[in-house]
């Protein structure tokens, strides 16, 4: 056989290779798409995207994995505060699983089910969420998982967005939100030069003296100017500055500690994070 032969054959082989692989991983995900409709007996749902999937490596659970995703349906009654045309109604919905392989997620198993939200709303007006399963700890050995949500009111000369992170606690085949902040800040076109200033925060957990619950800090990260994150198709243009005046607060540590009576995290600034930036511009001002 000729070198050229050899070529020929390795390269036929990847190609049937690929094939292989992709087919297979269709086949997985109709199988999860299949079993996710199974537990949304409550929803009966016309339609489900699956939006997001991961392992949760500190998770109580063994091979315990996280699904986000919403389901949607035709509202049974139309609402009269949204615009005239085709409505829908989105459930939000966090599913906590058990997979039999450590590998994937394969025969899972339900270990919870949580709904984020429930509303009727017009198509195509979906925020964007994903799933974070940092290292959130909250207790010496428990920890948390994340879900991120970008909300934005940005037109084409100005406007303000945010990243806001909420976590999650999973005990007694339950999962209950504990904890809200802001990760990321951008403002269209605020500096001179039509630049736009951002404002980036870590999120850092500690042993608390007082209580067997950790506190969780906000710190501030950094920030630049540039429009590159907001716009990830952009040339990266992040030019580091000291602050964005219109996110001074954000240069300061926000600390939140756990109230037992409410049984999650609290802050001095719960009520500013959530002003509507659209209508009072960034909260987190001077």
């Amino acid at each position: 056989m000729t070198l050229a032969e050899t070529s020929s054959i390795a390269k036929i082989s990847l190609f049937l290779a690929s094939i292989a692989l992709a087919v297979s991983a269709s086949a997985q995900d109709l199988a999860l798409e299949k079993w996710v409709r199974s537990q949304l007996t409550k929803e009966e749902p016309e339609q489900v995207t699956i939006l997001d999937q991961r392992r949760w490596p500190y998770a109580p659970a063994p091979n315990t994995h996280i699904i986000l995703l919403v389901a949607r349906k035709k509202p049974d009654k139309l609402d009269p505060a949204l615009a005239t045309g085709i409505q829908e109604h989105q459930d939000w919905v966090v599913l906590l699983a058990q997979s039999s392989s450590s590998r994937e997620l394969a025969n899972p198993k339900t270990l919870a089910y949580y709904t984020l939200y429930s509303y009727t709303t017009l198509p195509g007006t979906s925020p964007r969420k994903s799933i974070d399963v940092g290292a959130y700890q909250i207790r010496a050995r428990e920890y948390a998982f994340g879900i991120r949500t970008v909300a934005e009111l940005v037109g084409n000369k100005s406007g303000v967005a945010f990243e806001y992170l909420n976590l999650f606690r999973y005990e007694s085949a339950s999962v209950k939100e504990i904890f809200d902040e802001v990760l990321w800040v951008y403002n269209k076109y605020s500096e001179p030069g039509f630049r736009s200033c951002n404002t980036e925060t870590a999120i850092v957990s500690e042993p608390s003296p007082q209580t067997e619950f950790f506190t969780i800090t906000r710190k501030h990260s950094r920030s630049y100017l540039g429009d590159s994150r907001m716009y990830p198709t952009l040339r990266a243009d992040q030019e580091p500055i000291e602050l964005c005046p219109a996110f001074e607060k954000l240069q300061l540590p926000n600390i939140h500690t756990w109230d037992p009576a409410l049984g999650r995290y609290t802050d001095p600034e719960f009520t500013i994070r959530h002003q509507d930036p659209g209508k009072g511009g960034s909260p987190y001002g001077k």
